[in-house]
């Protein structure tokens, strides 16, 4: 008799092949880590998804020669404190001295993909409606392009998901 037909693995045929991609959600480093090592091992078309921390790994991801959905989900601006300044500690301005370059290197992904020429499109998952021009407001103030963000809104992400020909102009 015939081996059981699973519909499931047909799915991942045209994967195999290299005609569609995975798309693997990786939120942070460690993820995207994880990612990258089993896109080696089985050499499949990898975009990662819903990034938000990719700035240190700029270098190796543009190796890895896949596309980044990028979150536009931000994290809020650190408000400075200056009139407590005197009274903190050396500890507390420590502190709130690497948590501004945390997040100046969070809002700067977008220019440091764009300048390693590292194809990307921004993800709006978990994103409220209301923040989304806030945040790529951030991020073009942050170096990334005005072309380059609007490209990210419409044309990339249509390339990403194979839909150019149909969507993104």
């Amino acid at each position: 008799s015939r081996p059981a037909y699973a519909e499931e693995y047909n799915a991942m045929i045209p994967v195999v092949n290299k005609k569609e991609s995975v798309f693997f959600e990786a939120a942070d480093i460690k993820d995207i880590h994880k990612v990258m090592i089993l896109q080696k091992e089985l050499g499949f078309n990898l975009v990662l998804s819903n990034v938000s921390k990719v700035a240190v790994l700029t270098n190796e991801v543009k190796k890895l020669n896949s596309p980044i959905v990028l979150s536009l989900n931000l994290p809020q601006a650190i408000k400075k404190d200056s009139a407590d300044a005197k009274k903190k500690t050396e500890e507390e301005i420590n502190i709130a001295k690497r948590s501004e370059e945390a997040y100046k290197e969070w809002v700067s992904q977008a220019a440091m993909l764009e300048k390693s020429g590292v194809k990307f499109a921004f993800g709006m998952k978990d994103v409220k409606a209301a923040d989304i021009k806030k945040s790529i407001k951030t991020m073009v103030d942050n170096g990334l392009s005005e072309t380059q963000a609007l490209a990210a809104l419409t044309t990339q992400g249509a390339e990403i998901i194979g839909l150019s020909s149909k969507l993104g102009t």
